[in-house]
């Protein structure tokens, strides 16, 4: 698929001006062009790019072709905006001093390796700030916070050592836990005992 990714996201609204107000001074989205009562563009990310969020009031092109009646066409969706790590936090106090509650930290593992907040805008749409890891939080992780401990585990083990792994409920690999050796069974311990007695005859003995 020859897609280079979304080029608008379109959500309607009950207020164009208001919703408009939420996404510029809230979430902090650049506009593209200035708002009037139907529709409001805005940059999805720096502006110039290609991703752009609209907010409609009305009906759409092809509307009427919809399977689902009218009143039932379009709804709330989720969605989430890529945030930085060194804006993360300003971001979060933009939201929480419009006193809109936000609902986190939810830590991401593999492959995400992210860190995520969540809020309602006033249409009821869930929005996402989605924080990935930096560079320089791999380079000083410690063993103890590692994300996957299969990877810890496999260094850290004692050598002559099995691994037993740990499956989640949700079957993904959850840790790996360091098992000793079973004792040698008594039955080889007896065959091998003939062996080396032999070897002991014939040591040369000294005078």
């Amino acid at each position: 698929m020859p897609s280079r990714g979304f080029a608008e996201l379109v959500l309607i609204v009950e207020d164009v001006p208001k919703a408009a107000r939420f996404y510029r001074d809230v979430v902090g989205l650049e506009p593209e062009h200035e708002t009037s009562d139907e529709w409001a563009w805005f940059w999805a990310g720096r502006p110039g790019d290609r991703q752009r969020i609209a907010l409609h009031r009305g009906t759409l092109l092809f509307e009427q072709h919809s399977p689902y009646p009218e009143g039932e066409r379009f709804g709330r969706v989720h969605f989430a905006f890529d945030i930085a790590r060194r804006d993360l936090d300003e971001s979060l106090r933009r939201v929480r001093d419009a006193g809109v509650e936000v609902y986190g930290p939810v830590e991401f593992e593999e492959p995400f390796n992210a860190r995520s907040y969540y809020f309602y805008d006033p249409d009821g749409n869930l929005l996402e700030f989605f924080s990935p890891k930096t560079m320089e939080e791999w380079e000083t992780v410690q063993p103890c916070a590692f994300r996957n401990p299969l990877r810890i585990s496999l260094l850290l083990r004692p050598r002559r050592q099995s691994a037993r792994v740990l499956l989640s409920e949700s079957g993904r690999r959850a840790g790996v836990v360091p098992q000793a050796e079973a004792p040698e069974p008594a039955r080889e311990r007896e065959q091998r005992a003939p062996e080396r007695d032999r070897e002991h005859q014939r040591r040369p003995v000294e005078p």
